[in-house]
């Protein structure tokens, strides 16, 4: 006689340890040169890509340093920035950002990791703030190879990193708060470079006055 077993999963618990990889797809962005056209050859693939000048080391984007790349075939949908997705930068400082509206659409190389958090268990500002705790990144710094300044880290790596599932009400309230804060210091660094450029203007304008009184 054959009996019939049915064996029940059992399900994950909240507050659990899992490997990043187990809450979302780690990926390495595109290696650019393999699909680059040659140059001087017409290509119908334009694309805007971002680069490490895009990322600002407090974890801010500028698009204004995108580059326009030309490939010679269509680019897989999986290598341009999602609205949600979760970019670390590979190599020395390590920065993480979070994609918006404003930032989607882009071509994303092999110098950053895409995270695209699995949304029933994790948050995309959870994992973001995850990635910026002290002890991870401490993680990451001491895993890297190199030197200190020129150190690389793998999309493997960072896969591999254990993040805590928490209730979502909790993972959004932290990532709300990170975003909040991170707007904050945006607005403010902003308004930093804006007054410095100011004041460097206005000041080249009272030594050229000044110079020509002489």
């Amino acid at each position: 006689m054959v009996y019939n077993v049915v064996t029940k999963i059992p399900e994950q618990k909240v507050g659990e340890d899992m490997r990043l990889d187990e809450a979302a797809t780690v990926r390495t962005g595109a290696v650019m040169g393999r699909k680059k056209a040659e140059d001087g050859a017409r290509s119908s693939f334009r694309y805007k890509m971002m680069n490490l000048r895009c990322i600002d080391a407090n974890g801010y984007i500028d698009l204004s340093f995108a580059e326009d790349y030309y490939a010679k075939e269509a680019l897989k949908p999986e290598y341009f920035s999602q609205n949600g997705d979760v970019l670390i930068r590979l190599s020395f400082p390590y920065t993480s950002v979070l994609i918006d509206d404003k930032t989607c659409g882009l071509v994303i190389p092999s110098h950053f990791a895409i995270i695209r958090a699995d949304r029933k268990k994790v948050l995309p500002e959870y994992i973001l703030w995850f990635l910026r705790r002290d002890s991870c990144y401490q993680q990451i710094v001491l895993n890297s190879s190199g030197s200190t300044a020129l150190g690389t880290i793998s999309s493997g790596f960072i896969s591999s990193l254990d993040i805590q599932v928490i209730p979502k009400d909790k993972q959004k309230a932290i990532g709300q708060l990170l975003l909040l804060a991170n707007k904050e210091q945006e607005l403010l660094y902003r308004l930093a470079k804006e007054k410095a450029a100011f004041n460097k203007t206005a000041l080249n304008i009272i030594y050229d006055k000044i110079e020509g009184d002489n």
